[in-house]
């Protein structure tokens, strides 16, 4: 219905300039009806109206059974959903545990290689600490050759706890990939992240 401007509206509209007073008002007309949303992609609504020669109550028959029809398909739906999510949450701890078998891979090559330079420099500094020794034994000065002696043997002490040959053999255990190295990967081996 139209809507009749109290002097309050009218003083509030000057006031604010944000403020519109309505034009309809929104009254109760009496009759029934009863909107059923379907979710068809084409038509998102059914309604049913009272008229003036038929009552709402008489078109329960038509009702009842399409919104049946419709909760069933919502909930069939639904459970489609619930089964793509369940998928595709398997899908990706399988990926997750290539990828970090991927990871633990990678780390245990990247510890062999580590070794084997640790091996080559430990070697070089054995060299050169055979040819240091040599430059000792030839001193005469009993101080200097004191304190070089001295040096000689923390150098050993350091080239034999850096040598991986003196180390136990065993495999070297791998920590835990991050969520970063574990997207590295998944990345690495063309697996597609995707956000829920």
């Amino acid at each position: 219905m139209p809507h009749v401007a109290t002097d309050k509206e009218l003083v509030k509209a000057k006031r604010d300039s944000w403020y519109s007073v309505p034009t309809h008002d929104y009254v109760k007309s009496g009759r029934l009806h009863i909107t059923l949303a379907t979710d068809s992609g084409y038509s998102g609504k059914v309604t049913w109206k009272d008229t003036a020669k038929l009552q709402l109550e008489s078109r329960l028959c038509d009702i009842i059974p399409l919104f049946e029809h419709w909760a069933a398909r919502d909930a069939e739906r639904k459970e489609v959903e619930r089964q793509r999510q369940i998928a595709a949450r398997e899908h990706r701890e399988r990926e997750d545990v290539i990828a970090m078998e991927a990871y633990r891979q990678q780390a245990l090559a990247d510890r062999l290689i580590a070794d084997l330079k640790a091996w080559e420099l430990a070697g070089r500094l054995r060299t050169y600490l055979a040819a240091q020794r040599t430059r000792v034994d030839a001193m005469t000065d009993v101080d200097e050759r004191s304190a070089a002696e001295e040096w000689l043997k923390w150098c050993d002490r350091y080239v034999a706890e850096r040598d991986p040959t003196s180390q136990p053999v065993r495999q070297p255990k791998v920590k835990e990939p991050g969520y970063t190295e574990l997207q590295e990967f998944r990345k690495r081996l063309g697996f597609v992240t995707s956000y829920w």
